[in-house]
């Protein structure tokens, strides 16, 4: 069972670039000049570069006590022509990660997933994950509603690889965040794509209102509510011992569906 105390070890963990190795170092950037606002900007228009922000990881947000970490490709994502192939404005690795985007605000997990590379990595898991996670979502009502997506400085990975790097920015709210009064808050996704098909994601939110204290809320009104529910939904004890962040089973997903259902009509009726 997760405790309150891994909370900070989970936001710890999430380092979207966890060594400065993955960055090519020709184009590295001192991070003392982004405390500056101009020069934070003047960076960005120039150099179009930007380090990823270090926040919470998406995923285990389910568990106590957190909460939350995408049917067909071609029909969820309208500016998808083939694999590698889009029109629309920006460039093809924008328009990539800007059909990623899409699919994930809509659930459509197995979009998402098929605009991975065969080897792709989704916060250092195998991507097929988000098409679960995405049922958990819209179980939850976590909506996520795109900023846009900018291309920034291609970086090269300690495998050798290199890939274009799109910075997506979206709001990020709950249905039980927004009951109880928090507001959005923002959050980015980083989209590696090479050659038409995305190679790695990782995703961070700047708050923590979302994604902390409205869980905390469901997750002890569930457990005075709902208490025979709590282990079948918060503990996860389907999941195999070496795969503790897997998604939530179905079972667990109908749940939290119901109950955030309920939650939500009782705050706000």
């Amino acid at each position: 069972m997760i405790t309150d105390d891994q909370v900070v070890a989970l936001f710890a963990d999430a380092n979207p670039v966890p060594s400065l190795d993955l960055l090519d170092p020709v184009e590295t950037v001192d991070p003392r000049r982004l405390t500056n606002t101009s020069e934070r900007s003047r960076a960005m228009t120039e150099l179009k570069t930007k380090e990823p922000r270090v926040a919470a990881p998406r995923r285990r947000l389910w568990l106590a006590p957190t909460l939350a970490a995408v049917a067909v490709a071609v029909v969820a994502i309208p500016l998808l022509v083939s694999r590698g192939g889009f029109v629309g404005a920006g460039t093809q690795s924008e328009q990539v990660a800007t059909a990623f985007m899409e699919a994930i605000a809509e659930y459509d997990g197995q979009a998402a997933y098929e605009l991975f590379s065969p080897d792709g990595v989704h916060q250092e898991g195998p991507p097929v994950v988000i098409v679960d996670w995405s049922n958990f979502d819209r179980a939850v009502q976590l909506a996520r509603t795109n900023q846009g997506c900018d291309e920034l400085t291609p970086v090269s990975f300690p495998d050798g690889t290199r890939a274009d790097a799109v910075e997506c920015a979206f709001l990020v709210q709950t249905a039980a965040g927004k009951a109880i009064g928090l507001d959005s808050t923002t959050g980015t996704f980083m989209v590696y794509v090479d050659d038409g098909e995305i190679v790695r994601t990782y995703e961070t939110w700047d708050g923590e209102a979302v994604g902390v204290l409205d869980v905390v809320a469901l997750r002890d009104w569930i457990q005075v509510n709902h208490p025979e529910a709590y282990e079948t939904m918060y503990e996860n004890p389907n999941n195999p011992p070496d795969r503790p962040n897997d998604p939530p089973d179905s079972e667990a997903i109908a749940l939290f569906e119901q109950y955030t259902a309920e939650f939500v009509a009782e705050h706000e009726g």
